[in-house]
Order: structure tokens, then sequence, then C-alpha cells
């Protein structure tokens, strides 16, 4: 497991939105699956808010599972506020970027977990598209997390045996903790990132090696 690291402010005076607060794996891969846990807010978009959140930032947490949303929400009431979204209308995005600039004066990181997921060449495009305006564009590639989605990754049924033979081609020998995106995450967010542009950040622990 991940090593839950110190609350800092790495994030201070920062507001950020985190959409699909529980998608996991796949929506990073470009397809909608939610996380088998719906409520509980394990999957990678709320580890990421309530990560952000540690850090300082004032956080806009969205998703469909209004209910869902909304406990994630109360872990920390004073750093992360829910708005119910769906990320293929654009009347939703328009209230929830309305409601950043309404309630905090500004926005300065997306965290688009719920949407189809650029590829390298794209995302690589993006950054130097809008380099020059200060926004950056990066991409994180996370390995299969235990969400329930093993069978559909790997075509092999979810048994212990079966996660013990992929487990053993990864070098760091165990699948991704959403605290693992988390934290990356964080890292491209705040300011020790701020010269990362257009990079696709894998966090696979060296399967792809």
């Amino acid at each position: 497991m991940t090593r839950q690291l110190t609350s800092g402010a790495r994030l201070q005076g920062k507001v950020a939105i985190v959409t699909g607060i529980f998608l996991s794996y796949n929506s990073w891969r470009g397809m909608h699956i939610a996380n088998d846990e719906p409520g509980g807010g394990s999957g990678f978009g709320a580890a990421i808010a309530r990560r952000f959140g540690e850090e300082g930032a004032k956080v806009i947490i969205t998703d469909i599972n209004v209910e869902g949303g909304q406990k994630v929400a109360a872990q920390n009431p004073e750093s992360l506020v829910f708005q119910q979204m769906d990320v293929t209308k654009a009347d939703d995005w328009t209230a929830v970027m309305d409601l950043a600039f309404s309630k905090f004066g500004r926005l300065d990181i997306l965290v688009n977990n719920a949407g189809i997921t650029y590829r390298n060449k794209a995302t690589k495009g993006l950054a130097a598209e809008y380099g020059p305006h200060n926004i950056r564009v990066n991409t994180v590639s996370p390995l299969l997390s235990g969400t329930g989605l093993f069978s559909m990754f790997t075509g092999m049924p979810d048994t212990p045996e079966n996660r013990e033979k992929f487990i053993g081609n990864v070098p760091l020998g165990r699948l991704t903790d959403p605290d693992d995106v988390a934290n990356m995450c964080l890292y491209l967010a705040s300011d020790e990132g701020s010269f990362i542009n257009g990079a696709e950040m894998i966090v696979d622990g060296g399967k792809c090696i």
C-alpha cells in the first residue's frame, strides 16, 4: 500500500475541479466505467480530491452520483464542495466554472478524471498550444487498481491465481493504489511541477518497462 504522506500546504490558495470522483482506471483510458464501490469514495478521483484538500486547495468535486459526491465532500467540508455534473453536457461545464469563480474567485487546476483521456500526441499538441498562456496539459496513466476491473483489463477471470500472475509482471509487486495517482496529480498541480508540460506520467510500478 502507498504510505500516506503528511498533509501540508503545497496547493494553498489554489482552486481545483476534479471530475468523476467515482471513476477509476478505465476512465483514464477513455472508457466510462464506474468504481465498484459506489458511495465509498475509493476511486482515483476521490483520492485526488481528498489529497488536494489536505494540501490546502479548495476543490469542487463533480460526478453524476449525488449521494456519493456529497459523502466525499462531507469528509472535509472546509475544502471540498460537491457539484453534480455530466461531463458530456456543455451546460454542466459552464455551471461548474461559474461556481469556481463565484465561490472562490479563480480556477487553477482541472483534473478531468471523468473525461475521455487524450492520447499522448494530443496531450503534447494541447500543451504546445496553451503553454504560451501558462496553461500546462499533462496526462497520468496508471496501472490497474483493485477496483473490480481486473477481468476487463486482463481478459482473465479475477481469481487469486490470476492476480498473482499479473502482479508477478509488475516489478514493484502490486496494483495501483488510488493514492499513487493522487500523489502524482498533486505533484503536477503544485509549484514543484510548474515546468512539466505535455508529459505522460506512467504510474504502473514498472509494468511497462
